[in-house]
This record gives structure tokens, C-alpha cells and sequence, in this order.
């Protein structure tokens, strides 16, 4: 049935027909109506797939429980070396981090399936393992390490472990076929975690201060060694004391030195004047003088005594008596010598006088040599003075060597005795961690197959109208007028019906 041109529609200018025709929103919706038998056999097709393999799905129950973890000694800062910084503790947040790890640690799942067992835990690897070792295709070695390593990425696959924030607990879950075996290895991984984090962090840190110790040890037994070679070679055994010990020798040999040289001096001095004494005192002196000049005057004068009893002073004989006084008096005034018999010989002064000079002089060079010794001892003391004060620096590095390993040991000791301590404690009484519910067979169970089944529906139905629009875009033909009109640029005039 032909159309009249209506005056409103537009006239398009004739030009070449495109490869492919421009197709409208309507032309879309009518080519898509056209492979709607199309689209839903390819809908059909993938939904069943979908639905075949969500039938196939298996349910699976998960065992949970829950942990209190709080803060307690292993996370208090204690440095191995000084005390800088000592008593820091971590936040509770990084607690719950850190135990989080330890529960997911490959060691603690290659634990549990030791525990287990394949054919328990994973019945599939187990039969994987039986027919890979059967066919001995790989070493029994490698066959076992790659068994272990599927049955501990299954299991890290299967734990959930999540925490609350500013929450102190801690909860896991573990996802099985079996209810039963879900719970028992839940519970086994917790046990082999309490165990495996109460044995790394008390161990770590007791051996790395056992190791520490021996080999400060072994510095101390070196710094002993190098001590007595330096003590045997210098002839040593305080080199401190010794010093003192000489300094306060030199101090008194100085002092002793000092009073020889006062004493040499004065006796030198004395030595001086008594040989001026022995130059004026005479050698010889009179020992003996026999002299009877005064025993006569004395005789006269009592004779004249005697006369003058008898006479008067006037008288002769008396007078005669004062005479021959007067001549005796007058002769001893003039000769103040004794007259009479006189013995000489050596004068005792001057023998005294020499004795004390021989004697000084003989104090002097003793002395002379006293003091000569002990010049030569002050200058062997010094010398080996300063000789061991040289060795100071020495002295000094070998002996800070010495005592800071012996510092160092009774430290790392101390240290070492406190972890074991610390480590004994926490096994007996038990450590921050509590398990607050343990795992329980679960008694409903879960499955993917409703989950597996819509998203077939939603990729089914996807890839059905991605068909129909490849199917609509790669059709040559119009499907409408106005679809050939934008497509050739001429105006359809009318459009008959296919029959």
C-alpha cells in the first residue's frame, strides 16, 4: 500500500549507500524483536549451564569461635641492649594485628594437617596424593611438599579471622563439607596457635639473649687473655696500684733524698769549722807541771805565823820572814808560768777536735754516697714510672674491653634468667589469650548455588541481548523506511509489506 508524500516530511538528497544501514533507538527494538527466538535459545542454554552447575555445588558448614586477646607481657618493650625507651607497650589494636597473623600462619595450618590428616581434612588431595604416588610420574619428596602445600592453601582459604575495631576479641570461622571435621580443625588450629605464639614469642627472645651472652663470653674470655699477655709481657698484675705504689715510693725516696742532702750539707758544714777549730788549737799541750813555788810561799807565811806568837811584828826575825815573802810574791807576779817541772804531750782538744773531724768527715762521704743511691733510685723509680704511665692508654682500652663484657654478661645473664622466668610463667599460668566460646559442629549449613544460580540468570540474559545487538548491527537490510531514508538519503515515497 503506497503513502503520499506529506509536505512536512524532509527530503533527503540522494547519496551512496553505506556498508551498513544507520539504525534508530526503533530500528534497535524492532531487529531485537526479530531475534528473540535467537535470544532466548542462548538464554535458555547458559541459564541451564548455570543451573547445572549450581545443582553440583556442595553445602558447607562453618564451625566458629571466639578469642579475648588483651594485652600482657610478650608486648611490653623490653630492648636487648640498654634501657632506652623500656616499658612501651603496643596499642590493642596492633595486638589483635599481630595475634591475627599468628592464627593465619602457615606453620600453624601445616600443623593442623599434620594433626588431621589428608584423608580426614581434604579426602580429594588425599586421593590426588594416593594416584600421584602410584604412578611414581614425581619424586615421593615432591609429590608430599605439593600435597602439603594445596591442603594448607585450601585451609587458609577456608579460616576467616576478623576482629571489631577497639574490640579485644577476635573471631574465626573455618568453612567444611563435614560439620564435624569444620569444628575439630578449628579447634586445632586455635590449640596449635596458643602453642606456636606462646612458644615464638618466649623463646625468641630467651635465645637471642642465650646467644648474646656466649658471645660476650667469648669476649670476656678473650679480653682475659689479652689482660694476663699484657700483665706476663710488662711484668704487671695492677697496673693502676703499681703507679700509685711508685708515685708514692718516689714522693718518699725524694723526701729521704731531701734530708741525706740536709744532713750532708750540715755535716759539711760542721766538718768546715772544726777543721778552723783544729787550725788554731795546738797540737801538743802541757800534760804535767811539778811547781813548788806556792807550796813555799805558804810555808813561809805559816812560819811567820809561827813568829809572830813568839815576836812582834817589829820584830828581826819577823821582819825578815815579811821580806822573803814579799821576794816570793813579787816573783810569782812576774812569772805568770809555773815554775817548776813541766811534761807535755798531745793536747786532748785537738785529738778530740780531730776525732770529730774524721768522724764528719766520714758522715759526709756516707752520706755523699746514700745520697748518690737514692738519685739513682728516684731516677729508676721515675723512669719505671713513666714507663708504665705510657701503658696507660693501653691498659685502659684492654681493661674498658674487659669490664664492658663482664658488664655485658651479667647483664644478658640477668636478661636471660628474666625470659626464662617470664617464659615458665605464662606456661603455667597462661598468657593474654582466652578462648571465650570453642567451635562447635555447626548444624546448618550454607551453599552457593541460589548465589550461582542469579548470576547465571544475570550473565544469561546479558549474553542474550549482546546477541541480539550483534545480531541487529550486523544486518544489511532496513528495517524501516526512515531507517533507508537516513541510511541512502532519498526520501521513501512507500513501503509494501513482505508477503
Amino acid at each position: 500500500m503506497s503513502k503520499p508524500i506529506s509536505p512536512e516530511r524532509p527530503v533527503y538528497a540522494p547519496r551512496a549507500v553505506p556498508a551498513r544501514p544507520h539504525l534508530g533507538l526503533a530500528d534497535l527494538v524492532i531487529l531485537l524483536w526479530r531475534a528473540k527466538w535467537m535470544m532466548g535459545l542462548v538464554f535458555m542454554l547458559l541459564a541451564s549451564l548455570f543451573f547445572l552447575a549450581a545443582l553440583q555445588l556442595p553445602t558447607t558448614y562453618t564451625a566458629s569461635s571466639r578469642l579475648l586477646a588483651t594485652l600482657d607481657d610478650f608486648y611490653v618493650y623490653r630492648p636487648l641492649a640498654g634501657g632506652e625507651a623500656a616499658g612501651i607497650a603496643l596499642e590493642q589494636d596492633q595486638v589483635i594485628q599481630a595475634e591475627i597473623e599468628f592464627l593465619q600462619s602457615p606453620i600453624v595450618l601445616a600443623s593442623v594437617i599434620d594433626q588431621i590428616g589428608y584423608d580426614r581434612a581434604y579426602p580429594e588431595i588425599a586421593e590426588g596424593r594416593r594416584k600421584a604416588l602410584a604412578r611414581r610420574e614425581k619424586p615421593a619428596e615432591l609429590v608430599e611438599r605439593e600435597s602439603r602445600e594445596l591442603a594448607i592453601d585450601a585451609m587458609a582459604s577456608s579460616l576467616t579471622v576478623s576482629a571489631a575495631p577497639k574490640r579485644p576479641i577476635i573471631f574465626t570461622e573455618f568453612e567444611h563439607k563435614d560439620p564435624q571435621v569444620a569444628a575439630e580443625m578449628l579447634n586445632s588450629v586455635i590449640e596449635t596457635y596458643l602453642s606456636y605464639r606462646t612458644e615464638l614469642l618466649s623463646s625468641g627472645a630467651g635465645e637471642s639473649l642465650a646467644s648474646q651472652r656466649a658471645a660476650f663470653e667469648a669476649k670476656l674470655t678473650e679480653a682475659n687473655a689479652e689482660l694476663a699477655a699484657f700483665m706476663e709481657t710488662h711484668g704487671v698484675t695492677n697496673l693502676d696500684a703499681e703507679i700509685e705504689a711508685l708515685q708514692r715510693l718516689s714522693e718518699t725516696t725524694r723526701q729521704t733524698l731531701l734530708d741525706v742532702r740536709a744532713r750532708h750539707r750540715a755535716a759539711e758544714s760542721q766538718m768546715r769549722s772544726i777543721a778552723g777549730d783544729l787550725a788554731t788549737t795546738p797540737r801538743d799541750a802541757d800534760i804535767y807541771v811539778e811547781d813548788s813555788s806556792q807550796q813555799a810561799l805558804v810555808a813561809l807565811k805559816l812560819e811567820r805565823e809561827d813568829l809572830l806568837a813568839r815576836y812582834t811584828p817589829q820584830a828581826q826575825p819577823v821582819q825578815a820572814i815579811n821580806t822573803r815573802i814579799a821576794q816570793l810574791e813579787a816573783f810569782l807576779e812576774e812569772n805568770n808560768t809555773p815554775a817548776g817541772t813541766v811534761r807535755r804531750g798531745p793536747n786532748p782538744v785537738y785529738q778530740a777536735l780531730e776525732t770529730s773531724h774524721s768522724t764528719l768527715e766520714a758522715d759526709t762521704r756516707a752520706l755523699q754516697g746514700q745520697a748518690a743511691e737514692l738519685d739513682s733510685q728516684l731516677e729508676e723509680i721515675n723512669a719505671r714510672r713513666t714507663a708504665l704511665t705510657a701503658l696507660v692508654p693501653e691498659w685502659r682500652a684492654l681493661q674498658r674491653e674487659h669490664d664492658l663484657a663482664e658488664a655485658n654478661v651479667r647483664d644478658y645473664a640477668t636478661r636471660e634468667s628474666q625470659a626464662q622466668a617470664r617464659t615458665e610463667l605464662s606456661r603455667q599460668n597462661g598468657d593474654n589469650i582466652r578462648v571465650l566460646e570453642p567451635a562447635r559442629a555447626p548444624v546448618k549449613g550454607s551453599s552457593l548455588k541460589l548465589l550461582v544460580a542469579a548470576a547465571g540468570v544475570l550473565f544469561a540474559g546479558f549474553t542474550a541481548l549482546m546477541a541480539g545487538l550483534a545480531y541487529a548491527v550486523t544486518r544489511r537490510g532496513f528495517a524501516t523506511p526512515a531507517a533507508l531514508e537516513r541510511s541512502i538519503g532519498i526520501s521513501v515515497l512507500d513501503a509494501v509489506e513482505a508477503r
